[in-house]
C-alpha cells in the first residue's frame, strides 16, 4: 500500500513539473493578454493606452493617442497650434498668429495696411499704381501713366476735356474740339473774327489785331511788304 502511495506522489509531481516546464512564461509587450494582464499592444512603453506594466493608461491629453472625451492630441500641451492644451480642436480665426486654411496669411491681428489685411490675405505690396489708395497717394488708377487724371505720382492730373475746371484750365467742354469757345488746351477762345488770333475760314493772316502795316492788314489779309533799294 506504502509503494502505491509513493508511486501515486511521484506521478503527481512529475505531471506538476511538466505543466511548469510547457507553459511559456508571462511577458508583458509580447502582444499577447495574459493572465494578470489589462493589455498587451506588443511593447513597454508608456502613454500609448497600454503601460510598461500593461495596465491600461487612463486618458492623458498629450500623449499622442486620442482618446475619449479628446477631440485631438498631437503630443503636446501647448495651444495654438491647432489642439489646445485641453486637447479640443481649436477654432479657425483671423488674427490668432496661427496661419491655418484658407488663411494666406496670420500676423496675430486684423489691421489693414501692414502687409496681411482684416481677412488674413496678403496685401499687395504699398507702391503707387497697384490700384489701392494708400497713405500719401491723391489717386491710384492701377498704372503709372500720366495724363490719364492720375499721375505716375498718384497725383490728381488736370485733364482737359473731362467736364471738369481743374487747375490750370480757364473751361472745359468736354471736347478738345476748337472753334467752340473752348479751345483743346482748355483756354477761352476769342470770338471768331480778324485780330482775334486765330486763323479762320476767309482769312489769309490774323496776327492778333487790326493793325495795318505789320504783314497783316485789318481785315487779315496778307500785305506787300516794302522792299528795300
Amino acid at each position: 500500500m506504502l509503494t502505491r502511495r509513493l508511486a501515486l506522489s511521484a506521478l503527481l509531481l512529475v505531471g506538476c513539473g511538466r505543466t511548469s516546464l510547457d507553459r511559456p512564461p508571462i511577458t508583458c509587450g509580447d502582444g499577447f493578454v495574459d493572465v494578470g494582464e489589462e493589455c498587451d499592444d506588443g511593447n513597454r512603453a508608456d502613454f500609448d493606452g497600454c503601460d510598461s506594466a500593461c495596465r491600461v493608461e487612463s486618458a492623458s491629453c498629450g500623449n499622442g493617442a486620442v482618446e475619449p472625451p479628446e477631440e485631438c492630441d498631437d503630443g503636446n500641451r501647448f495651444g495654438g497650434d491647432g489642439c489646445d492644451a485641453s486637447c479640443r480642436v481649436e477654432m479657425t480665426a483671423c488674427g490668432d498668429g496661427v496661419l491655418q486654411p484658407p488663411e494666406e496669411c496670420d500676423d496675430g491681428n486684423t489691421f489693414a495696411g501692414d502687409g496681411c489685411d482684416p481677412f488674413c490675405f496678403v496685401e499687395p505690396m504699398s507702391f503707387c499704381g497697384n490700384g489701392a489708395l494708400e497713405p500719401g497717394e491723391e489717386c491710384d488708377d492701377g498704372n503709372s501713366f500720366d495724363g490719364d487724371g492720375c499721375s505716375a505720382f498718384c497725383r490728381v492730373e488736370s485733364l482737359c476735356g473731362n467736364f471738369v475746371i481743374e487747375p490750370g484750365e480757364e473751361c472745359d467742354d468736354g471736347n478738345l474740339l476748337p472753334g467752340d469757345g473752348c479751345d483743346a488746351f482748355c483756354r477761352f477762345e476769342a470770338p471768331p473774327g480778324c485780330g482775334n488770333g486765330a486763323l479762320e475760314m476767309g482769312e489769309e493772316c490774323d496776327d492778333g489785331n487790326t493793325r495795318p502795316g505789320d504783314g497783316c492788314d485789318a481785315r487779315c489779309r496778307l500785305e506787300a511788304m516794302p522792299v528795300c533799294g
